[in-house]
């Protein structure tokens, strides 16, 4: 019975594949079983995978999902921990071994976690490591969207399996959220690793085709959870605004995509139904500057200006937080930088968050890194 199975749900990502099994089959922890679920391939995946079955199991399926896929791997895992991979990412050095240890000396978490970073195609990094920090009971943090972490970042006690079951088949996108919320509801702890342990690739500098079919999958899961019985009153009180924060992340999309007129209804849609959101600033200006930073995203700025210059008429007041928003892009891309000691990334966004946040110099931490890296 090894301690934790490995489930690489893959579907046309033959190419992707070697990287993937290479970056497990290379891990200092040894103890662990690979389940490749080939979801309805029609590339190479069988032939390459040929290559690696005195090491993995390689099952065959006709084309179901990603929620499919893995269910079909959870049914064969007889590992204590269970880890979802897919096959075009990449575990990082030490993360089996790393995590491993964590949920031994943490009893109480249900799920560790870790930093990652972006890569590209090709499998080169890109950006900045994303650090979220955080653990503990997550529900409302899941619900708000106030943090989220891939899949293959995460190692899941067996234990969390047999309570909240498999992977939600009706879902086409968002499934991996809808299960770390059914966690959390419950009562599973969430525990961080601040170390990069995974690689998480994407195609960088494009809105991906298939936008639409993630927001649709996102009203689906919060429909479904919110359909549950006897929610706590606290989590009730959040329903407005957890659907108001889906209409403004999908707005945003919608503005990458240049389609303005579906963006404007669909943040209408979101200040009708939490209008308080619009009087935090602290909180829009962060939302916009989050928006900006996602890497798919070719032009930041760009995207911010989009969505000031397309408001609404009815909230057109809003533009006086253009210069705050862009400035806090700026702020958190220079903050990003500076922590994964890429100190030439951080200079080209001194100068812009300074002109449109003079305050920020009274800021220590700001300061500093600005004094460092000039400096360096």
């Amino acid at each position: 019975m090894p301690a934790v199975s490995i489930i690489i749900p893959s579907y046309n990502h033959g190419r992707f594949l070697p990287q993937a099994l290479k970056s497990v089959l290379s891990q200092s922890f040894s103890d662990f079983e690979v389940i490749v679920v080939d979801d309805g391939s029609t590339d190479d995946t069988s032939e390459i995978i040929s290559d690696y079955l005195d090491r993995v199991k390689y099952r065959y399926q006709v084309n179901q999902g990603p929620s499919a896929s893995r269910n079909h791997g959870m049914r064969e895992a007889t590992g204590e921990y269970l880890m979802f991979l897919d096959a075009d990412d990449v575990l990082l050095p030490g993360k089996l071994e790393i995590q491993v240890k964590a949920l031994e000396q943490h009893p109480e978490w249900g799920v560790v976690y870790s930093a990652w970073q972006y890569m590209d195609q090709t499998g080169t990094p890109i950006l900045s490591a994303v650090r979220p920090k955080k653990q503990g009971q997550l529900l409302k943090e899941w619900l708000l969207r106030s943090f989220f972490f891939p899949p293959g970042c995460a190692l899941m006690r067996q234990e969390c399996f047999q309570t909240c079951g498999f992977f939600d088949e009706s879902l086409s996108a968002s499934e991996d959220t809808d299960y770390w919320m059914r966690l959390a509801l419950a009562g599973y702890a969430f525990g961080y690793v601040d170390e990069v342990l995974f690689g998480y690739r994407i195609s960088q500098g494009s809105i991906t085709s298939n936008f639409r079919n993630q927001i649709k999958n996102e009203y689906l899961r919060l429909d479904k959870f919110y359909a549950q019985p006897a929610l706590e009153e606290d989590i009730l009180a959040l329903k407005s605004k957890a659907y108001a924060i889906l209409r403004f992340e999908a707005a945003a999309k919608y503005y990458q995509a240049d389609e303005i007129t579906t963006a404007q209804d669909t943040m209408r849609e979101a200040v009708q139904l939490c209008p308080e959101l619009i009087q935090d600033k602290n909180w829009l200006v962060e939302w916009l500057a989050g928006a900006a930073m996602d890497p798919r995203v070719d032009r930041p700025v760009q995207l911010i200006a989009t969505v000031f210059n397309n408001l609404p008429p009815e909230i057109s007041d809003l533009e006086k937080y253009y210069r705050k928003a862009v400035a806090r892009y700026h702020i958190a891309s220079a903050f990003s930088e500076y922590y994964n000691k890429n100190f030439k990334g951080v200079r080209p966004h001194l100068f812009p968050a300074l002109l449109g946040d003079p305050q920020i110099l009274l800021n220590r931490g700001f300061l500093r890194i600005a004094l460092e890296t000039v400096f360096s």
